[in-house]
Formats: structure tokens, sequence, C-alpha cells
């Protein structure tokens, strides 16, 4: 994959997601509530201790959401997640299970 196809999967990734919400899959994206839960449910679940023991305090509402980046050791973890996302984040990829999910 070269930088062209990469640049095109990258424009093409917002409109597949808005595709995507008008799907029975989608339907749990327009619900806010339901974006966090799902989000807390898959923190609570990760291999990382220090962002499942985030995913529990936010799902069983002992932390907020803010509360998350004024701790150092969870700003942290949150951070070095990110990162690692990134760098496993293929946009050709994405855009492909995007699109068989609209399909």
């Amino acid at each position: 994959m070269d930088d062209a196809e990469r640049a095109a999967a990258r424009r093409r990734i917002p409109e597949l997601i808005r595709n995507l919400e008008s799907t029975s899959p989608g339907e749990w994206r327009r619900d806010p509530k339901e974006r966090r839960q799902r989000m807390y449910a898959v923190l609570s679940r990760h291999a990382d201790p220090v962002l499942r023991e985030i995913g529990r305090q936010l799902a069983d509402g002992r932390m907020r959401p803010a509360d998350v980046l004024r701790s150092g050791t969870y700003a942290e973890a949150v951070r070095a997640a990110a990162v690692r996302a990134a760098g496993r984040l293929d946009p050709v990829i994405l855009a492909g299970q995007l699109e068989q999910r609209v399909r």
C-alpha cells in the first residue's frame, strides 16, 4: 500500500462511518450513553491492568472521563495506548472493514 492509497482511505473513513450509522449494527453509535457504556466495557476487559481499572471505575461511576486526565498514571496509560493503537492502525484496512459493514 502506498501513501496515495492510505490518503484516499483516510478521506473515505468519515463518510463510511456516517453510512454505518444508518445500519442496524451502527445504531448504538447514535446514543451517547450506549457509546460510553460500550467503551467502558471494552476498557474493563483490556489486557493492560491500568486501562482495565480505568474502565471499571468509569463503568461504575467512581470516575468521570475528565478524571482520567487528572491522574498522571491514568493519563500516561491512555496516551501510551493511543500511541500503540495509532501505530497499528492501517487506514486502508479500516476503510475496507467499514465498507464490509455498510453493505
